[in-house]
């Protein structure tokens, strides 16, 4: 089966930047995209460098994925589910002549082109494929899985490398001049060596039943909120609507804006704004009660709270003039902000590894290289403790980025976050 040297579950952007890096280090990637995240929401970041009117999710996204497949970086749009680590040379570790030309997962790839066996259809120049997923791209060919990004040859028994020079053992086949056996895996594209030969793979399990096999991971599944289902909400999310006060509490300045929530946590929301506007009301759309210390606190900083329940928003075209009440009553604004608490942090994925988290879910990183308590994987992006920003989670997939290039090139171990 195609084994990678890199699978990144999560394509928003921290996923995305660390998959850019890579593919410029020539190291084979995938991505696992299951296109739901936080950056597919938000209509307007306005507080990132070089976007003063502001830059859409998508359009970042898509300028992420197109510029990662320059790289050679392939994608598959799945869910996943499940992850283990599976020692080396286990039973699903080789793939057999029978399986070639063979595709069963049904999942589709965006990559680099040829054939693709007992795993991934493939799309793309001087390559065939049957009866499942695609990828996009040209050349090469793999083995019982996902097919590997970049140009000509084949992949054997384990994780293929590209460049020149360098050794490979257990299996691993390098493509390049002077390659040789009797050493460790040789990451693509560089002279050095990989750690730890031997280690095992990483199996990830999709939707579906397909499955991912990789020498390292990195988990940048994000973080998903908990807001209502209103059809009117979704075009106004980063345009008038918001989630983050220190993302776009400025988006409020001087204007009147609703917080609409549940119990303390909308209130302390409202209470964030203060800074930017004073012409907030709050409204409990969940009926739950306030802590009496939170409720002091908004009377004192003068903000009504309404105890009905929204019937609809009221917005058009991402402009948002107000909510009809169950009650019938009309609340008109120009802004609201979402703070309903109860967000699901994805980090189960890192659980089942055995990775540290904190007391709220997120993924414990060492801070200089992101790598969790586990070796061999990483994590980036809202997942992990930081203050969920779209900057820094670029930042995040960038600095994870380097230190699993240095550990597929340096004999050294790196540090990991510790374990308690």
């Amino acid at each position: 089966m195609r084994v990678y040297e890199c699978a990144i579950i999560g394509g928003g952007i921290a996923g995305l930047q660390a998959a850019i890096q890579l593919g410029r280090y020539r190291h084979s990637v995938v991505v696992v995209d299951a296109g739901d995240g936080r950056s597919t929401l938000c209509r307007g970041y306005h507080n990132l460098l070089g976007w003063p009117d502001g830059v859409s999710g998508e359009a970042l996204r898509r300028a992420g994925r197109e510029q990662a497949l320059r790289y050679g970086v392939a994608f598959v749009d799945g869910f996943a589910v499940a992850a283990r680590r599976e020692a080396a040379g286990g039973a699903n570790g080789r793939s057999t002549g029978a399986e070639k030309g063979a595709a069963e997962a049904g999942l589709r790839t965006e990559g680099s082109g040829g054939t693709a066996e007992a795993g991934l259809l493939t799309k793309g120049s001087g390559g065939t494929a049957e009866a499942g997923p695609r990828t996009e791209g040209s050349g090469g060919t793999a083995e019982a899985g996902l097919l590997m990004e970049g140009s000509g040859g084949t992949v054997e028994a384990g994780p293929r490398t590209e460049g020149s020079g360098g050794t490979a053992e257990k299996g691993v086949r390098t493509a390049g001049e002077g390659a040789a056996t009797g050493a460790e895996p040789r990451a693509a594209g560089s002279g050095g060596t990989a750690e730890a030969g031997g280690e095992g793979l990483f199996v990830v399990t999709l939707e579906g039943g397909a499955e991912i096999r990789a020498l390292r991971l990195l988990i940048a599944t994000g973080v998903k909120d908990r807001i209502p289902d209103w059809p009117e909400l979704r075009p106004c999310l980063g345009i008038t609507a918001f989630i983050c006060p220190d993302c776009d509490g400025w988006e409020t300045s001087g204007r009147r804006t609703l917080v609409l929530g549940a119990g303390d946590a909308g209130a302390s929301l409202a209470l964030e704004l203060v800074p930017w506007t004073r012409d907030i009301v709050y409204v409990n759309h969940e009926l739950k009660a306030l802590d009496p210390a939170v409720a002091v606190q908004l009377r004192e900083a003068g903000i009504p709270m309404v105890e009905t329940p929204v019937r609809r928003l009221l917005a058009d075209d991402g402009r948002l003039h107000g909510v009809l009440l169950e009650d019938g009553a009309l609340l008109e604004a120009e802004r609201a902000f979402l703070g309903f608490g109860g967000n699901e942090v994805r980090s189960s994925l890192a659980a089942m590894l055995g990775a540290r988290l904190s007391s709220n879910r997120h993924i414990e990183v060492d801070p200089r290289t992101k790598l969790t308590s586990v070796p061999h994987v990483w994590a980036a992006g809202d997942v992990t403790v930081h203050s969920e920003q779209t900057a820094i989670a670029m930042g995040d997939g960038l600095q994870a980025a380097i230190w699993i290039h240095k550990s597929l090139t340096l004999r050294e171990p790196l540090p990991a976050a510790p374990r308690r």
